[in-house]
């Protein structure tokens, strides 16, 4: 009976991080999309704030010399679903992405307005405190 109530219990925790199988956080252009849609969402700003906060207090992006890597920037889009960093998908998947995913995903965070909460990150080369998140308005002309 212990098993069975231990089961419960990791489903309990974990089932709100299901995310349907239909959802496609790999293409670059629908999480851009999907980004620009929750960009006037409310409570996008607030909790964009909030999580830039949160991510220089951790000094992410000075850690695991990821930054060092190569002196071109690096841009990921990073998929909060609930509270945690679930999925991250770089623009161009070089080592330096990969080093910058190993550090982010599966990271606990203040749980989003609503879910899933697109970012984009850009990481620029050769400066360890570089990481921000990427300015929304003038990427695309919108």
């Amino acid at each position: 009976m212990r098993i069975k109530i231990v089961l419960f219990a990791v489903v309990a925790m974990f089932g709100s991080m299901a995310v349907s199988a239909d959802d496609n956080f790999t293409d670059v252009s629908k999480l851009a999309e999907l980004m620009q849609q929750d960009h006037a969402k409310l409570g996008y700003d607030q909790y964009m704030q909030a999580f830039i906060q949160y991510n220089n207090s951790l000094h992410l992006d000075s850690q695991g010399g990821c930054s060092a890597i190569a002196k071109t920037p690096v841009t990921l889009y990073i998929v909060i679903v609930d509270s945690y960093v679930s999925y991250i998908t770089p623009i161009v998947d070089d080592e330096k992405a990969r080093c910058f995913r190993k550090l982010y995903l599966g990271l606990r965070v203040k749980a989003p307005p609503f879910s899933p909460f697109v970012i984009e990150m850009q990481f620029a080369g050769a400066s360890p405190s570089s990481a921000a998140p990427a300015s929304h308005s003038d990427t695309d002309g919108h």
